[in-house]
């Protein structure tokens, strides 16, 4: 059996360095991890390890012949990953979350012209969305150790039967991974012919899901690692505008008449307004060069390539809220 992504022995394929080919003894190593401490390192690796697997398993069960208790061990996997998967979101969006704010709080610092970037009448705001995400990480890490636990057994004893009948998995010795991947991309196309703040979230699934795919021959193809790296650019714009509509859902959840709250709130729905409209441009794009093929395979290393779309500025164009304008205007007024 050649050593492939899900190798038994935990080897991977010789012409194989990308990091997104994960064994399932490295899988069972994050599992075991997260049973004991769900760090915010190894929640996230084992979350996209295992929807990697996941999206590789799809990829084999479609490509080989495999009996009817093979077949059944891989759904079995997949379903209880789904479960891990859901256990595991919570922890890493409160994680993704406290990230986001922290860059906030970078921003209530003065710029070059001594001008405060982030209204200190939004700090209280942001702090208290900060202490509550926090208490809800440590509920959501209390939930997913309980998760893991109960579950652990089932998932190795499942991963080895996978290993079983999948070790033998080589991507290097596939071909027309390419035309494959962009089949998929066009399935997307037609079922989102238009992006908008109701749609994007399961958007950037289904994209994230043939991304993982197209990483898995990345080493071995080179419109395949082409692919992959403009589907990462696609998920990462649509994540970003994901996280700040969490973070402003958070705040109005929290509001209740607090200014504070309001003005943060009013802010961060400001940075989720920007960043979706950076990340409908860049997947319009994208999504049309995806879906031609590659001329004489003559590709542009994606990292030379410079898009129209506008990235998100790290600091952003900050005008006071209305809430707060309305605040002061009301102060002016009484002491006149």
């Amino acid at each position: 059996m050649n050593p492939g992504v899900l190798s038994a022995r935990g080897s991977l394929h010789p012409d194989v360095h990308s990091k997104s080919h994960l064994s399932m003894e490295e899988w069972r190593r994050l599992l075991a991890r997260c049973g004991r401490k769900p760090g915010r390192k190894y929640v996230h690796s084992l979350r996209v390890a295992t929807l990697r697997l996941e999206a590789t398993l799809e990829y084999c069960t479609s490509r080989q012949q495999a009996d009817a208790s093979e077949t059944d061990s891989v759904q079995r996997w997949r379903r209880q990953g789904k479960k891990l998967r859901q256990a595991l979101g919570p922890v890493r969006q409160a994680d993704v979350s406290l990230d986001k704010l922290a860059r906030v709080r970078s921003w209530a610092h003065t710029d070059s012209d001594g001008h405060p970037v982030l209204p200190k009448e939004c700090m209280g705001g942001i702090e208290e969305i900060e202490r509550s995400i926090k208490q809800s990480r440590e509920a959501a890490a209390k939930k997913l150790v309980a998760v893991v636990n109960r579950r652990r057994k089932r998932l190795n004893r499942l991963s080895r039967k996978v290993e079983s009948a999948f070790g033998g998995f080589a991507p290097s010795l596939e071909s027309g991974a390419e035309e494959r991947i962009r089949a998929q991309i066009a399935s997307v196309a037609a079922d989102f012919p238009a992006l908008h703040s109701e749609n994007l979230h399961e958007f950037r699934k289904r994209v994230k899901k043939i991304r993982y795919l197209a990483e898995v021959f990345a080493p071995h193809d080179v419109a395949a690692a082409h692919q992959a790296a403009l589907l990462k650019r696609m998920t990462g714009a649509v994540g970003e505008w994901h996280d700040w509509q969490g973070l402003t859902q958070e705040a109005a959840r929290a509001e209740h008449g607090n200014a504070s709250m309001a003005a943060a709130a009013e802010f961060l729905q400001a940075q989720a307004g920007r960043s979706l409209e950076s990340a409908r441009k860049l997947c319009r794009q994208l999504m049309t060069r995806l879906l031609k093929p590659a001329a004489n395979g003559n590709l542009l290393h994606p990292e030379s390539e410079r898009e129209a779309a506008d990235p998100v500025p790290r600091k952003p164009v900050v005008s006071v809220p209305s809430t707060l304008r309305r605040a002061a205007a009301g102060r002016s007024a009484r002491v006149s």
